[in-house]
């Protein structure tokens, strides 16, 4: 959640990727993108994004 509401799909990107699936995760808030940056962002959370973009 971003400020407290939740995202959909179409607000979370990959952005300068070599491919479709692979990235620096972005997502959208207000019309303004911005990258995801956290310490403890870790596989796990990578996965849940993976699985939100529809990869398995």
């Amino acid at each position: 959640m971003v400020s407290g509401r939740p995202l959909s799909v179409q607000d979370i990107r990959l952005a300068n990727g070599s491919k479709s699936t692979s990235g620096r995760v972005e997502i959208k808030v207000l019309d303004t993108w911005g990258t995801v940056c956290s310490d403890s962002f870790g596989k796990e959370e990578a996965d849940v994004i993976c699985r939100m973009m529809g990869y398995p």
